[in-house]
């Protein structure tokens, strides 16, 4: 059997107004503090309870998940009669705290009954965003698989007349020396944003063949934004749905002990 991981980049973003009494501490820090609490949240009218578990090797092993109701059948001295019980399905997350060429990070077990990672991870980081104190906030974008957005301009049979990159601060090492992401850091130093976006359309198409394109796009795989995108015919893309995964073999019900073991491997990072 395996087990699928979806990946995630988590951006440190420096609160331009953050309290008096926010803490005062580096961006790897402030990742584990967040992560070895436990939290519960609201997502889509449910609560969510995220609980950590260990952790390993540098890496913070957690698990997050819901209540849900189950139906099962009773004994056959009873008709086999329909009964419903509660029950709990949790997934489990691997962290990467610090800050080197492939770090904050995060791993996601996907299990369908849960829900959509990424919408569950936008509901959480919101909740932490709100509910802790500090002088930053939390960012999430999934990690896409490099060259899916040119590979769709590739197969296309029309060009691109609609592209949209947002960009998230840049705080990790994984683009140094790329222009796009000093572009993205200068407008932020002198404008504060949270978040940069860059739109341009064409009702004929956009030329997607320049460097500086290029380097804009493979910033925003790597985990620092999101990508859209429409052909003049009407074909529209999203690097939401070309999420780069993990893969992890063997018996699911030893899942984190599989990542307690080897925390690297559920990050991609072997």
């Amino acid at each position: 059997m395996a087990t699928q991981f979806d990946l995630f980049r988590i951006s440190v973003v420096a609160k331009q107004r953050p309290s008096l009494f926010a803490k005062t501490e580096d961006k790897d820090a402030y990742i584990v503090r967040v992560f070895s609490e436990k939290w519960h949240f609201e997502h889509r009218k449910t609560k969510f309870y995220y609980v950590y578990i260990s952790s390993s090797q540098g890496h913070i092993i957690s698990k997050i998940g819901r209540e849900r109701v189950i139906d099962y059948n009773t004994a056959p001295e009873t008709g086999f009669e329909r009964e419903q019980m509660p029950a709990w399905q949790a997934s489990t997350l691997v962290i990467d705290p610090k800050d080197h060429q492939d770090g904050h990070k995060l791993a996601f077990e996907i299990i369908q009954q849960l829900g959509n990672a990424l919408s569950i991870m936008k509901s959480m980081f919101k909740h932490i965003n709100n509910a802790v104190d500090s002088s930053f906030d939390l960012e999430i974008n999934p990690i896409v698989n490099p060259g899916t957005f040119f590979s769709f301009v590739e197969k296309s049979e029309s060009p691109v007349s609609y592209l949209s990159i947002t960009f998230t601060p840049p705080n990790g090492l994984w683009t140094a020396g790329s222009s796009a992401k000093e572009e993205v850091k200068q407008i932020v130093d002198n404008t504060g944003a949270t978040k940069v976006k860059t739109t341009v359309s064409n009702p004929n198409g956009l030329d997607t063949t320049s460097k500086g394109l290029k380097e804009a796009v493979d910033y925003a795989e790597s985990g620092s934004g999101s990508i859209r995108a429409r052909t003049v015919n009407g074909t529209r893309y999203s690097s939401d749905v070309n999420q780069k995964s993990a893969i992890i073999l063997g018996d699911s019900d030893d899942v984190q002990q599989n990542v307690i073991e080897n925390p690297q491997q559920a990050l991609g990072q072997n």
